[in-house]
């Protein structure tokens, strides 16, 4: 609650504001609000395409128009937008001329819809693949259609398609959620909308488009007051990795427990492609074959025992995820950590109608936790934590702990011990209408393996108290900026980092080095194995680590370099690469990127990274008298030739 508000706890008091509140709320909004619905692209001054700017709404993060001081952000309201692309000739999902990108920095408690359509006359087959839809996040790695999107769709044989954060698609015949699963809480970030020219450039086929974008408040990414079923989670088997034809796992159950088993994600390839086949304790067997797009509720499960659940895919390219959880009941949203994650969030709106939002919270056995709740403008919001709940009649009991009085209101909920599932109600006490995020932290009763790091440091100096660093994760290109070790290296071009990598907790890490122009690089990765006394006297460590070498290259993508696997030490260099020759003249930025490919189980594993640069304009002195193979004559010189037309002849001595 916003602390200059007053309370007071006397019942007279609460009873004149009772009977006052109806009144106060029959006071109607002023007529501009009331509106907010209805306003279009009615520009006085509009430029022209697109979006009556004026200019070209680029494929760049740079160059996307930002549409987002067009709203009132006032609740629901729809905007019409229009859009060319004439310039095209043909597809490329590279070229500025086929793609039109839009931004939208969305409110806390905000998503969005997007109703794509253009004329189609039914004269030419290609008129239903005129344009693409895709949306992703507002990061500035949405590059095209589907690099760095969540999803894209296409193909209208009407010419007309409806895509929304919340999960919809409505209206295309082919494309889907293939990088990420809906429904997208923005909580407060930004996201892209992004038209592509696929066949607009064909004769007779229109080149210019229409978009209505619907703006919507909601919870948890979904639109209006939703509530979906939550569970307290047995079984997670998404759609990971991109590709596979059978994966299998179990869940247990104990008597007196029920447990659902509900597809997550289903791409358009289920059917024939997919199926599930659980096998109960007692032996017997179900089997499920799935229909295309299918998402929500299979089957519920009571007896006692192990269950073992299989995925099949016969065509090895995956498309389905499912879980297997107790129901707990309709919730807003359900907030969630395990051994590998230590927080959540999610967002919400709420106001003087929608005034209750509630979330079921799991907690871990031992963890200790803490809640947020944080909104931006004048109004006065409550956060209130019980023990139960009854789905029954969907109410609350056991109120533990509660903060009224602060903005942002915060909770430590400290260590409860067991594994447990609490509840917490966001509400409304007074005030306009707000958006709000609800943030979730833990911290382990037992540090973990690799839960206090310093990656990127020089040997010896790593801080490891739970506020050194954790190079970012990432399995193609790092998620967040790499750690940054330039500063490690020497006058003389030398330097060396250590860092931590766990199985299972931490199993990817990424840092950059700033390379001179005219130089090049190498680096090499070494780790312990056998016997470490700090960990277990008797157990040998076993491992494998794999070490790559990326560029940003002058024109600012990430081009591979050189890789190492499979050996000990590893080892990778600049010389190895194209790019790195094409772009020799200019500053360059190295990612190294480590990978573990399996370790000893629990154990810490530190590694080293000794790294150096070199004048690579030059030729090495060694180079200028080579004695290849050994086979050089006494005081000579001999270089093996550059192809098979001029080889070495290797002469035995047998």
């Amino acid at each position: 609650m916003n602390e200059n508000a007053t309370r007071s706890v006397n019942l007279t008091l609460l009873m004149i504001v009772s009977v006052c509140l109806p009144m106060l709320g029959a006071i109607d909004a002023p007529a501009e609000l009331d509106r907010a619905g209805e306003r279009s692209e009615t520009y006085a001054n509009c430029q022209g395409h697109d979006a009556c700017r004026g200019t070209d709404a680029g494929n760049t993060f740079a160059t996307h128009h930002n549409l987002t001081d067009d709203f009132a952000w006032t609740g629901t309201e729809t905007l019409t937008y229009y859009g060319n692309a004439s310039d095209a000739t043909s597809f490329s999902s590279a070229s500025d001329n086929n793609a039109d990108g839009y931004i939208l920095d969305l409110p806390v408690g905000y998503g969005y819809t997007v109703e794509l359509s253009w004329n189609h006359s039914g004269a030419s087959f290609y008129e239903n693949y005129a344009f693409m839809l895709s949306l992703g996040p507002g990061d500035g790695g949405m590059t095209s259609y589907y690099q760095g999107a969540w999803g894209y769709f296409y193909y209208s044989t009407a010419g007309e398609m409806t895509v929304g954060t919340d999960g919809e698609a409505e209206g295309n015949t082919y494309g889907g959620w293939y990088y990420a699963d809906p429904p997208f809480d923005l909580a407060g970030d930004s996201s892209v909308i992004f038209i592509t020219c696929y066949y607009c450039y064909q004769s007779g086929v229109a080149s210019d488009y229409k978009m209505n974008i619907t703006v919507w408040t909601g919870d948890n990414g979904l639109p209006g007051d939703e509530t979906t079923p939550q569970y307290r989670p047995l079984l997670d088997m998404p759609d990971e990795p991109a590709s596979w034809s059978y994966q299998t796992d179990t869940f247990d159950l104990s008597s007196g427990e029920a447990a659902d088993l509900v597809v997550t994600y289903c791409d358009v390839w289920c059917d024939p492609e997919t199926s599930i086949q659980i096998t109960k304790p007692d032996g017997t067997t179900d089997s499920f074959s799935l229909v295309d797009y299918f998402t929500g509720w299979l089957a519920t499960y009571s007896d006692a025992g192990t269950y073992t659940v299989e995925k099949y895919d016969t065509y090895g390219d995956g498309g389905m995820g499912l879980q297997v959880g107790i129901s707990l009941g309709n919730f807003t949203g359900l907030l969630t950590v395990d051994d590998f994650v230590y927080e959540d969030m999610a967002s919400g709106h709420v106001d003087t109608t929608d005034t209750s939002d509630i979330f079921a919270i799991w907690l871990p056995e031992n963890y200790k936790a803490n809640l947020t709740l944080h909104w931006d403008n004048s109004a006065d919001l409550d956060l209130q934590l019980y023990t139960d709940y009854d789905p029954a009649t969907e109410t609350l009991s056991g109120m533990f702990d509660y903060s009224w009085f602060d903005q942002p209101e915060y909770i430590d909920v400290g260590q409860l011990g067991d594994e447990t599932m609490f509840f917490a109600e966001v509400l409304h006490y007074s005030g306009p209408s707000t958006g709000y995020l609800l943030d979730y932290q833990t911290e382990p009763g037992a540090p973990p393996p690799c839960f206090f790091q310093d990656d990127g440091n020089a040997p010896g100096t790593g801080v490891f108290n739970g506020n050194g660093a954790d190079a970012s994760e990432g399995a193609y290109s790092p998620d967040e900026s790499p750690v940054d070790v330039t500063g490690l290296m020497d006058s003389d071009g030398n330097g060396v980092f250590e860092g931590m990598m766990c199985q299972g907790y931490d199993e990817t890490d990424w840092y950059q080095i700033s390379v001179p122009a005219g130089d090049g690089m190498w680096a090499m990765l070494e780790w312990h194995e056998g016997i470490d006394s700090n960990f277990n006297d008797t157990i040998e460590i076993e491992g494998d680590i794999s070490l790559g070498m990326y560029m940003v290259t002058s024109s600012g993508y990430t081009s591979f370099v050189s890789s190492s696997y499979g050996f000990h030490p590893q080892a990778v260099a600049t010389n190895e690469s194209y790019s790195w020759t094409n772009d020799l003249g200019v500053d360059s930025v190295v990612y190294l990127r480590l990978i573990l490919n399996s370790m000893t189980e629990d154990y810490e594993s530190n590694y080293t990274v000794t790294f150096a640069t070199y004048n690579a304009t030059e030729e090495p002195p060694e180079m200028a008298c080579q004695d290849d193979a050994g086979q050089a004559p006494i005081g000579g010189c001999l270089d093996a030739g550059d192809s098979y037309t001029t080889p070495l002849n290797l002469t035995t001595g047998n």
